[in-house]
């Protein structure tokens, strides 16, 4: 009927208007703009799991997991590309630096100048 329609337009229109994002709010838990990480519900948030009626995305899977380091999402930094080889003066062999990888490793601390 025209009454039960206009009703669930109404509920729909409450439930979008909680949705909309918050420029202002960055969630630490997905590192996403619009919500808090208690409000998030993708793994580690407050909602963990607990997806919305309107999410058409991926949802997260129970299961193993590995410990990962965390690396910024593409578009958070930008990107610089190089490559530096030097040869250490403290006599433990060259070092090569890729500036394009996300994670770099090096041996000796004393190394650096910085940091």
């Amino acid at each position: 009927s025209l009454a039960s329609r206009i009703e669930f337009l109404e509920r729909q229109l409450q439930t979008s208007a909680n949705v909309v994002k918050s420029p202002e709010k960055k969630c630490t838990n997905c590192k996403r703009t619009g919500h808090l990480a208690e409000e998030c519900f993708r793994r580690g948030g407050g909602r963990e799991g607990q997806y919305p009626s309107w999410w058409k995305g991926k949802k997260d899977t129970s299961g193993p997991t590995a410990n990962a380091a965390a690396t910024p999402e593409v578009g958070e930094l930008t990107q610089h590309y190089g490559l530096a080889a030097v040869s250490s003066e403290s006599g433990s062999g060259d070092i090569y630096a890729d500036t394009g990888a996300s994670d770099h490793f090096f041996r000796r601390r004393e190394d650096f100048v910085t940091y």
